[in-house]
């Protein structure tokens, strides 16, 4: 029988959402919407010198702790972590800012503008 390794999803997304956050923090941070059918809450980075955005989506928020617009953000994620409500889930926080969100599942993804044909 064949074994193949184990996928651990916390890890994939983490490992993604901290690359682009190495890219993106330092620039302004926007709590941009937060949907109730499917409960997501969306921040956008904007950064000078940066085409485009950084679009990180909170699924399922339990705890939004912060303010909705802050400057020089430093956001960290945490993953894998045991929420409030007693669930595994993601933590998303800025300490300067004050910021902690908490959230079932989470994805990030940059936007950035196509590049032009020749």
């Amino acid at each position: 029988m064949t074994e193949y390794p184990k996928y651990d999803h916390y890890e994939k997304v983490f490992k993604g959402t901290k690359t682009f956050l190495k890219r993106w923090n330092g620039g302004i941070a926007i709590m941009e919407t937060i949907t109730t059918s499917h409960p997501t809450l969306i921040i956008n980075v904007f950064k000078k010198g940066n085409a485009g955005w950084l679009r990180l989506a909170c699924i399922d928020p339990q705890w939004i702790q912060g303010h909705r617009v802050w400057e020089n953000c430093n956001i960290e994620l945490k993953a894998k972590v045991k929420l409030k409500s007693g669930e595994t889930g993601y933590i998303l926080i800025d300490e300067k800012a004050e910021l902690e969100i908490h959230c079932a599942a989470f994805s990030s993804s940059e936007n950035l503008p196509k590049k032009k044909s020749k």
